[in-house]
């Protein structure tokens, strides 16, 4: 994903943690372009989000190398329209 990021949060899209899949790699947390992803607490640190400083640009999920992060509407009743 490429283009200006404009603002913070509140987005259509936010991103599900898979914690299953995630081992705390980190890639996701440098991808960020608003930092709405951080490090938890505890060891391993799994990525929490910041639902008011994401964008729903997915590029965490874009970079995620075990797709542990998936896209999910921010607003529960609405369907899920991944950019292309």
């Amino acid at each position: 994903m490429s283009g200006p990021v404009s603002g913070t949060g509140p987005a259509r899209l936010l991103v599900e943690l898979r914690p299953e899949r995630c081992t705390a790699c980190g890639c996701c947390l440098v991808t960020c372009p608003t930092r709405a992803l951080r490090a938890g607490p505890g060891r391993p640190a799994l990525p929490r989000l910041l639902a008011d400083r994401c964008t729903g640009c997915l590029a965490c999920v874009e970079v995620c190398p075990r797709d542990a992060l998936a896209p999910v509407p921010a607003d529960p009743g609405a369907d899920l329209e991944v950019p292309a």
